[in-house]
């Protein structure tokens, strides 16, 4: 069973879910027309470098940046710096290894917020659903 809601109407239904995205500059709110449901737009290609962006997920990734990638550094190219064979070319492979750390906590920071935004979606339409059956 469908059912259309005034503009009024969904401002109304759907102010809390509003109001937790409202401050979160980089999640924008989409209402599509045929379910009549707010849905976040942390799944299209902008909405995801925004999340990727945000400052606690930079600090978060920066934080493993240093520490995995000391980690690996000395790992990986220990002994070429124990002997003092660093070259320009094992720089920017030490340069990379620290980007994977990185790259692995940011992926894992954009899917838990996408995760997060799908469930409250869902919950969000069965209460859509469940206030008109």
């Amino acid at each position: 069973m469908s059912c259309a809601l005034t503009s009024e109407q969904e401002r109304n239904t759907f102010r809390p879910f509003t109001r937790h995205f409202a401050t979160a500059r980089e999640v924008r709110l989409v209402v599509t027309p045929s379910s009549s449901v707010v849905a976040p737009a942390v799944d299209t290609v902008p909405g995801v470098l925004s999340v990727a962006m945000r400052p606690r997920v930079v600090r978060r990734a920066l934080r493993y940046l240093v520490i995995v990638g000391t980690i690996l550094i000395s790992i990986n190219h220990g002994d070429a710096i124990l002997r003092g064979d660093v070259t320009t070319p094992r720089v920017l492979r030490m340069l990379l290894t620290c980007l994977v750390p990185y790259c692995v906590s940011t992926a894992s920071s954009v899917e838990a917020v996408r995760a997060l935004a799908r469930d409250r979606l869902r919950e969000q339409r069965a209460r859509h659903a469940g206030a008109y059956q």
